[in-house]
Parts: C-alpha cells; structure tokens; sequence
C-alpha cells in the first residue's frame, strides 16, 4: 500500500509526498497521540499555530478540500 501525505494551503494543493517515513503509530499502541507531535520519539513538536484541524474516516478529494476552504462550516 502506498502511504501518501498532501499538504493543502487555503484550499489549493501545496506539497505531496509518497516517502516510507510516512508511518503510522502501531494500532496496537495504547499511548496517546497529540496533534503537532512527533509518535515515533516525541521529540518534535509543532511550532506553529493551527487554525482549522478536522479528522475524517477516509481521504478526502482535492474538490472536496477546496469547498470546505470556500464553503466553512
């Protein structure tokens, strides 16, 4: 399976990346995660500010990422 990270900026796709160091945390794990935090050491943290973090069950599609920067909820 091909992990895939895309980066959108005000709706308009800025960056994509198919590296292998996109992993995800063991579905096994029972420690927490944050948002802005490096799982695998922790040792990284976000120093930015987020404005709007929605979580969905799947992958949304470029149009779909577009109308919600247009149309906000």
């Amino acid at each position: 399976m091909i992990k895939q990270a895309k980066i959108y900026v005000d709706g308009n796709l800025d960056a994509t990346s198919t590296a292998d160091s996109l992993a995800s945390p063991n579905s096994t794990s029972t420690a927490p995660l944050y948002i802005g935090a490096d799982f695998v050491t922790g040792a990284y943290f976000l120093k930015g500010k987020l404005d709007d973090l929605r979580i969905y069950n799947r992958a949304l599609t470029s149009k779909e990422v577009f109308a919600l920067y247009v149309l906000p909820n």
